[in-house]
Formats: structure tokens, sequence, C-alpha cells
């Protein structure tokens, strides 16, 4: 279908575009997919390493994790997919993706 090729279009121009410069900024519409399409996109196109997500506040980190979590394995948060949320120091460690505020990717990293 039309929208599956532009869905894949946009996946693989995506991925060779990270391959080349390491790090994105994306900047997009709310609802767009920048928080759940992206690390995804990324996952499946890099077989190793940890793909880091960075939301700008604690809310949207438990959330995009929990979606991503859903649709990367049908899982829950804790085994591919990790959070870390500054609020309560929760670290939950992911194997793939890990969504975190900048404050603690500055910490982290």
């Amino acid at each position: 279908t039309a929208t599956r090729s532009s869905a894949e279009r946009t996946e693989n121009e995506f991925i060779r575009r990270l391959r080349s410069e390491k790090i994105l900024v994306t900047v997009g519409h709310p609802g767009s997919g920048k928080s759940t399409q992206l690390p995804l996109f990324a996952a499946r196109g890099f077989s190793d390493g940890r793909i880091v997500s960075i939301q700008s506040r604690p809310l949207a980190v438990l959330a995009a994790a929990q979606r991503v979590a859903e649709e990367y394995d049908r899982g829950s948060v804790g085994y591919q997919i990790g959070d870390v949320d500054a609020g309560n120091d929760a670290y939950v460690p992911g194997k793939r993706i890990m969504f975190m505020t900048d404050t603690m990717f500055i910490h982290q990293y």
C-alpha cells in the first residue's frame, strides 16, 4: 500500500542518515512518531548497541517507554526497553532502547 511504502521510505532514509550522522535531532508535530517510531526504526536498523531517546518531561519518558515496549516486543518496560525517571530515581534497564530526560542523559553519559 502507499502508506506502508511511504513509511518504509521514511524508515530507510532515517537509518541512512543515522548511520552517517550518528546523532540526529528531530523536530515534528505532536503525534508524528518522533518518540515512538524513530527509536523503533533505529532498533531495527542497528543490530547492536543501545538507542537512547531523550524526552523533555518525565511523564513523556514513561509514556514513550511503555508504548514502545508494547510495539517492539509485545513486552513491558524492563527487558528490551528501559526508562529513567528522575522524579523518583527509578531506573529500569533496557537492553535495546532507553528513554530518559535530558537531565538524566547528562548524568548518565
